[in-house]
């Protein structure tokens, strides 16, 4: 059965000069219009489509891809608002309508703000920026060390609070942000802590990573980029977790701990193996 406000993919019933029809279970052939129809379109054939309420709440296909999805959360400009509330750009011809009932504050044009896209009681499609009410708890499923998707919500006195997996709220706590959030972005992450009543506490790297692994994969990398590597504990914040993943302290700790095993040399612009020799391949 085809799920308004998601992406489907649905058998052509039917052909059309307007286009073509999918078929859409309980809610009967569904319209997708000839400018969306691929070249040789036929009866049998199945097409990927989002599906949406039109004008008059009859469901709808394109092939064009929103920025969410229903059950998503995602960072969008309003470019509207008028008398029953703000209208964001979220890649459909038709504007994503937030009500002013569930704006946390008022929206203005031009801004961006996080919402969470949801399907309201009449059946249209709507955001809203009330983003917690529409979150579950965390799944009994859920353990330490899970990774997950986090999407950034907003900055705290204690950290970065984030919805995980579009499921649950969870919280990076400042001395773990490692200096890579900001509203709106989506990263990987872990669980580091399920405490009592169901609070998460989140990281952005694996919570049982010891500063030998991280290491031994220092010493892997050295050894694939022939002994040497200009990454070093001077190196920015941003730079390291591009490369491992990890806080610069982090890194800085592992890499003492290679210098005192008289692995490596430290210099200012290098890091360089002590024992490296070149193999042929």
């Amino acid at each position: 059965m085809a799920m308004i406000g998601q992406t489907n993919r649905l058998k052509i019933s039917r052909l059309s000069e307007h286009g073509v029809y999918l078929d859409g279970g309980s809610l009967g052939d569904i319209l997708l219009p000839k400018n969306g129809v691929p070249a040789g379109a036929a009866i049998g054939q199945s097409i990927e489509a989002f599906i949406y309420p039109d004008s008059s709440g009859r469901p709808i296909a394109t092939t064009e891809k929103p920025y969410a999805e229903v059950g998503e959360c995602a960072f969008l400009e309003v470019v509207e608002v008028n008398d029953i509330g703000a209208f964001l750009e979220w890649g459909l011809d038709k504007n994503l309508f937030v009500p002013f009932s569930e704006q946390q504050r008022e929206m203005r044009p031009g801004k961006r703000y996080v919402v969470y896209v949801y399907v309201d009681n009449t059946g249209r499609i709507a955001a809203s920026t009330k983003i917690k009410k529409f979150m579950g708890k965390v799944s009994k499923d859920a353990k330490i060390g899970d990774e997950v998707t986090l999407y950034v919500l907003r900055q705290t006195d204690l950290g970065w609070e984030c919805a995980v997996n579009d499921e649950f709220l969870g919280m990076v706590f400042n001395n773990d942000s490692l200096g890579q959030l900001e509203p709106g972005i989506e990263i990987d992450g872990f669980i580091k802590e399920i405490r009592e009543g169901g609070l998460v506490d989140l990281c952005l790297q694996p919570p049982n990573m010891t500063s030998s692994d991280l290491g031994d994969q220092i010493l892997a990398e050295l050894r694939r980029g022939g002994g040497s590597s200009t990454l070093t504990d001077k190196s920015s914040p941003d730079e390291i977790f591009e490369a491992y993943g990890v806080s610069k302290r982090a890194y800085k700790e592992a890499l003492g701990g290679l210098y005192r095993k008289k692995l490596v040399d430290l210099s200012p612009g290098h890091v360089k193996l002590v024992h490296y020799v070149q193999t042929d391949t």
